[in-house]
């Protein structure tokens, strides 16, 4: 099979399963693979710009870093003369650091075939954003950017994960933020376990009120799934039962979102295991952070590929969307599953939405309709 090429495409959304997702055509953007793509509004008008960072493929470096704005209709225009460095094996994050009012970012990644960044950049509110110097961020590659408030003080730290090429080793740091914007390393913060081509999600799985935290990916020479639990000051300890009950996954991504109505945070886990093994697995939460494998969904899972929960047909309920690369032809998949409200799952098989790998999505309403839309990068089967 030919190997695929680079694909960005936009799936314009109804308002029922039965009228579809429809592939937009002529849109402006570059495919990229490895990256981070994100629909945020960044110039404070209402609507959801897109940023999207990774390889374009082809050989040597091929990074590029764009932003491209909306005019609410899902037009949308490159913005040139932004500060990014186009980069690769790249991931980034969009939050209000600095308490100003508008969303800012930090960006990790390649800047060429040997050094890395981990850069923080200020917006003014306008879209325009400016590199912050000075900060204490470890470049990083292969990685995950996570935001979240950690310690209950109400501003939002960070920790970033991957390879840094400087200690020849996979890291990960916790930042916290002094209200303003300006981070420093939490020195109290336990040495998770590392790994890089995984992913790091944070969310109150047990009730407490604070975030608690799963780490997935490579370690070497496996893979690896580890769960933490917060103190409520951002001081993390193993939950071994827990860790121990969930697959050890490596080219992997998770999401929580409660999928039963019950309240609490359930838990999805898309990758694989071993040397060709692919799951992608629900976990049942009790309430009190206590996980139970979910029996008999009908999940396919692929490497290197997305889990996303959102409402993809307004009835209240989270569905999910997953790709990856699968065991069994065409491979690369993108697939659609829709929620009974009580947690059972149904694959939407009319959505013939492209299969991608080395993949990221985007969900928002993209042209005001108050639908749900996508935007999927990555390699393509054909």
């Amino acid at each position: 099979m030919k190997k695929a090429i680079t694909l960005l495409t936009i799936l314009y959304a109804a308002t029922m399963f039965s009228q579809n997702f429809t592939a937009a055509t002529d849109t402006p953007f570059i495919g990229t693979t490895d990256g981070s793509a994100h629909l945020v509004d960044v110039d404070g008008d209402g609507d959801l710009d897109f940023f999207n960072t990774g390889k374009q493929g082809g050989s040597g470096f091929q990074g590029i870093t764009e932003l491209y704005t909306n005019d609410g209709s899902g037009n949308f225009t490159l913005v040139v003369g932004t500060p990014f460095p186009g980069i690769e094996s790249a991931s980034a994050a969009f939050a209000d650091f600095d308490a100003d009012g508008d969303v800012d970012l930090i960006l990790t990644g390649k800047i060429n075939d040997d050094d890395e960044i981990a850069n923080m950049y200020t917006n003014d509110g306008s879209g325009s954003f400016t590199l912050v110097v000075g900060t204490p961020f470890l470049g990083v590659s292969l990685g995950d950017v996570v935001v979240a408030d950690l310690d209950g003080d109400t501003d939002l730290d960070v920790i970033i994960s991957g390879y840094n090429s400087e200690a020849v080793s996979r890291i990960s740091v916790v930042y916290k933020n002094d209200g303003t914007g300006a981070f420093g390393i939490f020195t109290a913060s336990p040495a998770f376990e590392v790994a890089n081509e995984g992913d790091v999600d944070v969310e109150d799985v047990d009730g407490d009120g604070d975030v608690d935290l799963l780490v997935t990916g490579f370690v070497g020479p496996g893979e690896m799934t580890k769960f933490y639990t917060n103190d409520g000051t951002g001081v993390f300890t193993e939950d071994a039962t827990a860790s121990a009950l969930f697959t050890d996954m490596r080219d992997s991504d998770a999401d929580f979102a409660d999928v039963d109505g019950d309240g609490d945070q359930d838990l999805l886990i898309n990758g694989r295991f071993g040397s060709s093994d692919r799951e992608a697995e629900l976990y049942l939460n009790d309430g009190t952070g206590t996980f139970e494998l979910a029996a008999g969904t009908p999940f396919i899972g692929g490497n290197a590929g997305t889990v996303d929960f959102f409402d993809a047909d307004n009835d209240g309920d989270m569905d999910v969307l997953l790709s990856g690369y699968e065991n069994s032809t065409p491979h690369r998949n993108t697939r659609l599953y829709s929620n009974d409200g009580d947690g059972n799952f149904t694959e939407e098989i009319s959505e013939a939405i492209t299969g991608i790998n080395n993949a990221d999505i985007a969900i928002g309403d993209i042209d005001g309709n108050h639908t749900k839309d996508i935007v999927i990068v990555g390699y393509s089967n054909t």
